[in-house]
């Protein structure tokens, strides 16, 4: 199994709900309307399932089954905003090795992404600290990341403002098209946000953009247990992922987590990347019929010929269907 195959086991082991039967009416409301759910369907080596019809899916919104009418695996470059954490946790009091390892991932991603998939990145800390819009091209960005290769440019106050950068993220896209995805790489630090996780999740949820998180998920990886929490619930119920890198305490320093930048850990960053390209630019997009004024819990199975739902595959997708009006 590879390492992201794991990662998405991992993230997805509380499930939104209890299983349902797949066998099952279709919502018997006369006022259905053709609504898109997006999902990707990954084997045990991070590939993606593509040889699926209509048939091999059933979805649950509000554990009431709704007829899925067309599926069609899609292929196009979406747009993805890179949120990079710059904040004094990413360097740490102990030069911990996260800064090479988030400096690295933004690297891959600009040369392993197609270059027609446009790239955008914010970096924050306590607020938004630089913004390279899709205006300008990748050598802006890479330019940056040369510049600040050794650490992050120092900011005044040790504050994450890491809900604040997601709204932030979701106005740089503006009216976002499906697949467009924001590409966190951060610790998972939150303590300064203007806007509550709740007011986050519901802004992410409402836009259809896709979270995927990079994420140093070291011994306490959030003071805030709660803001940890509806972190990770976010990044699930958007239909994204967390690729976790765990590293290890540090003998005498209180919650310092080190991590080791060798030629293993290179070797799974840029496979993560690969298969985060892979992800975002490919997708399956389910036509299901639904009532146009009914928002909730969605549960998507995938079932084999015969029916049966499949225990060899991951599925990702939006957790919970939110109108753009709600």
């Amino acid at each position: 199994m590879s390492v992201v195959a794991q990662s998405l086991f991992a993230v997805l082991l509380v499930p939104a709900f209890l299983h349902q039967s797949v066998a099952g009416q279709a919502l018997p409301n006369p006022a259905l309307t053709s609504r898109s759910v997006i999902a990707n369907v990954i084997d045990s080596h991070g590939n993606p399932v593509r040889n699926l019809t209509a048939d091999n899916f059933a979805i649950f919104l509000n554990g009431k089954p709704a007829a899925v009418t067309t599926a069609r695996y899609t292929l196009a470059p979406r747009r993805i905003v890179v949120l990079l954490d710059v904040s004094g946790s990413m360097v740490g009091q102990t030069n911990s090795g996260k800064w090479r390892i988030a400096e690295e991932a933004v690297r891959d991603l600009l040369s392993q992404t197609e270059s027609n998939v446009p790239i955008a990145m914010l970096t924050f800390a306590g607020g938004i600290q630089n913004t390279f819009d899709f205006s300008q091209d990748r050598t802006a960005i890479l330019n940056w990341v040369r510049e600040n290769a050794d650490e992050p440019p120092r900011v005044r106050k040790r504050k994450t403002a890491l809900f604040d950068g997601i709204i932030e993220a979701l106005k740089l896209i503006g009216d976002a098209e499906p697949g467009d995805a924001i590409y966190a790489i951060t610790d998972g630090g939150e303590d300064t946000s203007k806007v509550s996780a709740r007011q986050a999740k519901s802004s992410l949820l409402r836009s259809g953009v896709r979270l995927f998180v990079l994420l140093f998920a070291g011994v306490h990886f959030s003071a805030d247990r709660e803001a940890e929490y509806a972190f990770l619930e976010m990044i699930r119920d958007s239909g994204g992922f967390a690729f976790k890198l765990v590293g290890r305490s540090v003998p005498g320093v209180p919650y310092e987590t080190e991590y080791t930048y060798d030629t293993k850990n290179r070797v799974e960053l840029k496979n993560y990347t690969t298969e985060l390209n892979t992800q975002i630019n490919g997708f399956w997009a389910l036509d299901v019929n639904l009532p146009a004024s009914v928002n909730g819990d969605v549960k998507l199975v995938v079932s084999d010929s015969k029916g049966k739902e499949r225990k060899d595959v991951v599925v990702t997708y939006p957790r919970i269907l939110k109108s753009a009006s709600q």
